[in-house]
């Protein structure tokens, strides 16, 4: 692999500009007088400092995007040339310093995270100024992976990923900034485009933060910031984020195709303020939903995914998605005859609207609200769910943190029905495939 040579020395020197407390995690606020902004919580990490930079930015501000083509993008540092070797070099040069770096690339921001051994963290500061700095498009190495994308989307055809990818299409049908990528629309293009979209963060680094959770002494960590946050390229300019349509159909609409199994999957939406009582509410409901399913598809001989997410930006939204595969008919229990998809979607919608007419026992709420708290408390400890947690602050401006125990203690059998009854009368796509 390349040799250490090849990162960045020192920037431009910097001064700190203010120190304030960063009061959700009760870290530390520096602010340098370039504008880059540094969020530091020092706690026990196992000897590796956690990190994020946090942008504000993602596929949305890219002009003329084709649709599918943003949910790629979290591919390009992978692909291009950084500080003059290939994404393969780089990935070898990280891989052997025990550096994990992923990029994620979203609809309204850009991060870039992972974390690294404690004693890299000058080695790590030099590498994000090389990520950010200097890059190059490298052109052959985007057109193998296009080729290879759209192989891979072949393959895909009849998966859980494609399925749900057809849903997201039904469901807001001319939103081209879908979460699922399509190969069908892949071209070269796509590293032009993402190379351009780096290229204005790169510009503006200051439109975020750099999130660092470990056990780092609060002055090495400053001095060596001094020494090198000043060549990250900074401006002036206000910010904003772009408007995007996005308009979901409206209703409930079931699709029955043909296939190679038996599957069923729907997804419900609905729009909702994401304030930490409702998120808390909604991740309960999350539990009830689950465990009624499971108990209504014991017979079926099919099993259950469900996962559930939170939407900031275009709107704020919960949504649930749902999947039913066949199981392995040697697992059957005795007595298990397989429920065809159309069945399998029947049981599903009773277990629905049972849900949002009948009671939720007290025992069940204080054990779902227990687990929630356990859940949460457990996290405390863990370095990553404070640069989630960090991320979700200074980049969607929510807390869903502090004080959380007493808004799990608040959740009410009335609010986690009402959710459940906003799912199953909010936008609901059905998708039930038949095996041929």
């Amino acid at each position: 692999h390349a040799p250490v040579t090849f990162l960045p020395g020192h920037g431009p020197k910097v001064k700190l500009a203010t120190t304030q407390v960063e009061h959700m995690s009760k870290g530390q606020i520096w602010i340098f007088s370039n504008g880059f902004k540094v969020i530091y919580r020092r706690m026990p990490s196992h000897k590796n400092i956690y990190y994020a930079m946090a942008l504000n930015g993602g596929y949305s501000a890219v002009p003329d995007l084709e649709y599918g083509e943003g949910a790629f993008m979290s591919d390009y540092l992978g692909l291009c040339r950084i500080a003059g070797v290939s994404g393969h070099d780089f990935a070898h040069y990280l891989d052997s310093e025990g550096i994990v770096m992923n990029s994620e690339v979203g609809l309204s921001s850009t991060i870039v995270s992972g974390h690294a051994p404690e004693d890299s963290m000058e080695k790590l500061l030099k590498i994000l100024l090389a990520v950010f700095n200097w890059r190059g498009h490298d052109e052959a190495e985007f057109s193998r992976y296009v080729e290879n994308e759209k192989l891979l989307h072949e393959s895909m055809r009849g998966t859980i990923y494609a399925r749900l990818a057809s849903i997201d299409r039904v469901m807001c049908p001319e939103y081209v900034h879908t979460e699922f990528k399509d190969a069908e629309n892949l071209s070269d293009a796509i590293g032009l485009k993402a190379d351009a979209l780096f290229s204005g963060l790169s510009s503006k680094m200051n439109d975020g933060a750099l999130i660092l959770v470990g056990d780092v002494d609060e002055t090495v960590l400053k001095k060596m910031l001094l020494s090198y946050v000043g060549a990250f390229r900074t401006t002036d300019r206000a910010f904003g984020r772009p408007k995007v349509d996005y308009r979901t159909v409206s209703g409930w609409s079931t699709y029955m195709l043909d296939g190679d199994v038996n599957s069923v999957d729907m997804v419900m939406s609905v729009e909702m303020p994401l304030t930490i009582d409702n998120k808390m509410a909604a991740t309960v409901a999350a539990m009830v939903l689950k465990q009624s399913l499971a108990n209504a598809i014991v017979d079926t001989g099919m099993y259950l995914s469900l996962a559930y997410s939170f939407d900031v930006y275009p709107h704020e939204r919960f949504s649930v998605r749902i999947s039913l595969n066949e199981a392995d008919s040697d697992g059957f229990a005795s007595g298990v005859d397989l429920a065809g998809p159309v069945s399998a979607l029947e049981t599903i919608r009773d277990a629905l609207s049972d849900l949002s007419k009948t009671s939720i026992s007290k025992g069940d709420m204080a054990a779902f609200k227990m687990l929630l708290k356990e859940r949460v408390k457990y996290q405390y400890s863990d370095p990553q769910f404070w640069v989630n947690a960090l991320v979700e602050r200074y980049i969607d401006g929510k807390d869903f943190t502090t004080g959380y125990e007493a808004k799990v203690d608040a959740v009410s059998e009335e609010k986690v029905r009402a959710i459940l009854t906003a799912l199953n009368d909010g936008t609901k796509i059905e998708y039930a495939v038949k095996k041929k």
